[in-house]
């Protein structure tokens, strides 16, 4: 296999040999490696430069492992190990998504050793860190002023507290943290630190949506939800923002300006959706959303959100996902 000239960029690389990455073969989830691997497919990577990782990454696994142990031992529990590989490995990942394309990823991989790609990813993390409090403060400034206990739950303790407890150098991929109120698009298969980052984004969405309107039509439009539901105030058992934005929704399908659906707007709707079939339903429902907003992440909402609207709407329980009735 010829050796690849060091100091040819990328795009020349791809020139050079007349191939091109493979993107099929590339996965975000575990990306330093299957991109290493893709670049070794098509000969961008050296065999050796590709054993050279591998061995590298054992080298830094075992001084990390002797770090944790404090350099007492050079072994742990077998879970412990893979929390260790596998944080490691999420923190080469974290280097490389600082990268605009795979073609610069594997170039600075092709460039550094494993060492420095390493430090990258830990400096990455910190600065995600940091991040995340920034989006906190920015989330408890945005926060919706209703009792429901889960939802206020996560900024009087669950959050913070994962922050601090946040390690990043032996468990930096985490967990799928399951935070007690949930957003709405969830947080697409993210991991550790980046899966915090994007709920508080989703969140102050949320939270930004929902305070457009008045905070006391919001309030007793929850109380109404709750009390048609057989809910407890301070237990809405649903997402806040969701039932506001698909209040707004069928508002809009019934020719009303603000959040009011009244149980004669539920009944017409009801009638005229069913003439049609229930893929028409959910396509009329998305369509109507893009009257009530042009933002992709309320869009994708609708999206979401549209086939439990449906399934409620044939199941004469649309009740269960918007309030219906007069908003005092």
């Amino acid at each position: 296999m010829p050796m690849i000239p060091k100091a040819i960029p990328m795009k020349e690389l791809k020139n050079y040999y007349g191939n091109s990455l493979n993107y099929d073969y590339i996965n975000f989830s575990d990306y330093f490696r299957s991109l290493s691997a893709e670049g070794r497919r098509q000969t961008f990577v050296t065999d050796k430069k590709f054993v050279g990782i591998k061995d590298e990454i054992g080298g830094i696994l075992s001084d990390l492992i002797a770090e944790y142990t404090g350099y007492e031992s050079t072994s742990v529990m077998k879970d412990t190990a893979n929390d260790i590989f596998v944080s490691l490995l999420y923190c080469l990942d974290m280097a490389l998504f600082t990268f605009a394309s795979h073609e610069d990823a594997l170039e600075y991989i092709i460039e550094n050793n494993v060492d420095e790609v390493y430090k990258k990813g830990q400096k990455v993390i910190k600065q995600c860190v940091f991040e995340c409090i920034s989006l906190l403060v920015k989330a408890k400034n945005t926060r919706i002023n209703y009792p429901d206990r889960k939802y206020n739950s996560i900024f009087e303790g669950e959050i913070l507290s994962y922050l601090k407890k946040y390690e990043s150098k032996y468990f930096a991929h985490g967990t799928k943290r399951v935070f007690s109120y949930n957003s709405v698009n969830g947080c697409g298969g993210y991991r550790g630190i980046l899966h915090l980052k994007r709920y508080l984004e989703n969140l102050i969405i949320e939270n930004s949506f929902v305070n457009v309107f008045d905070e006391n039509t919001i309030q007793n439009l929850c109380y109404g939800y709750c009390e048609n539901n057989d809910r407890e105030y301070n237990d809405i058992g649903a997402n806040i923002y969701s039932i506001v934005l698909m209040n707004r929704v069928f508002a809009e399908m019934a020719g009303n300006s603000g959040l009011e659906v009244l149980k004669t707007d539920a009944l017409k709707l009801s009638k005229l959706l069913k003439k049609v079939p229930e893929p028409e339903q959910r396509r009329l429902i998305i369509s109507c959303a893009e009257n009530v907003s042009n933002d992709p992440y309320v869009n994708k909402s609708v999206i979401r959100l549209a086939g439990h609207a449906v399934n409620a709407l044939n199941g004469d329980n649309l009740g269960n996902i918007i309030y219906i009735g007069e908003i005092k």
